[in-house]
């Protein structure tokens, strides 16, 4: 299967969504669990806060209690995630207007959670517990991070890296037996990095082919930290592969990776690079709703 039909999936992108709300708030977000005690013990993650209670009840929880907060009020600091199951859907939207009532401001709904947790069923490995994981971009193909996590061997082997980009100049490629491709760019205004584009481009999309031919491929797009420089590559990617516009790409990447920020020179050679290649040879239908 073509990985990139993912992103015409709105359950994949969402659970997308939640792992990289996971990944951006750590220690500032409470996971609420609305599913059966025997799907909770199952599966769950270690932050979850389980309410278990008849689904075709009405809502009754003592949210200090299952949250720990003295005052509500400081729920509104929080991001929120309330997963669940279908039975519990009405208990879900309950919990979000008693939510919404006390003015908490990031709440996002997981339905379908059992289906979330065996996709993302790493998350209860105890190796990354307390690890920042790099960003999904493109659901179970394509990720964007740091150079901190392609140096840890635990969240290579978790997420099944099979090829790294590295868009630096020194960082080393430690792990034999991945396939590293470097680009040799320094996060500077003055430098050139769409010289590198044509590079990175085939390189990811070798291991696409390779992932459509049924070959398991996972890609790891790096710098120093998942700013600037490989943001630039991946904001490159999908343009190309997508047919994403600039904007498209940038709001699509940035929401999934909050802190990506290209610097102005790069800006203005993907710029050009729009400019220039205002139509590409798509592994998808040009400008489909993707997100």
């Amino acid at each position: 299967m073509n990985p990139l039909l993912n992103l015409q999936d709105p359950t994949t992108l969402n659970f997308q969504y939640i792992y990289n709300l996971l990944q951006r708030y750590k220690d500032r977000l409470k996971f609420i669990d609305l599913r059966d005690s025997i799907s909770y013990e199952n599966f769950h993650l270690p932050i979850s806060l389980h309410i278990c209670q008849d689904p075709n009840s009405s809502l009754n929880i003592n949210l200090k209690l299952l949250t720990k907060e003295k005052e509500l009020s400081r729920l509104r600091r929080y991001c929120i995630i309330i997963s669940f199951t279908e039975e519990y859907e009405t208990l879900a939207y309950s919990l979000m207007d008693l939510l919404t009532d006390l003015k908490c401001k990031e709440i996002n709904l997981l339905p379908l959670a059992n289906d979330f947790f065996r996709r993302y069923s790493f998350l209860s490995d105890y190796r990354i517990q307390k690890k920042d994981l790099p960003n999904e971009i493109i659901p179970g193909f394509l990720y964007l991070g740091s150079q901190q996590h392609a140096h840890n061997r635990d969240i290579i082997e978790i997420l099944g890296i099979t090829h790294v980009l590295n868009v630096t100049i020194g960082a080393a490629n430690p792990f034999p037996g991945l396939k590293y491709c470097r680009v040799h760019v320094d996060d500077n205004e003055s430098e050139k990095i769409s010289v590198y584009f044509q590079k990175a481009y085939d390189f990811i999309d070798n291991a696409l082919e390779s992932n459509i031919q049924g070959k398991k491929t996972v890609v790891l797009v790096h710098c120093a930290k998942g700013v600037s420089r490989s943001a630039t590559i991946v904001i490159m990617y999908m343009m190309r592969a997508v047919g994403f516009s600039l904007n498209e790409a940038f709001a699509f990447i940035q929401k999934q990776r909050e802190i990506i920020g290209p610097n102005a020179g790069f800006i203005k050679e993907l710029e050009e690079f729009e400019k220039n290649n205002t139509e590409f040879n798509l592994k998808l239908g040009r400008r489909s709703s993707y997100y």
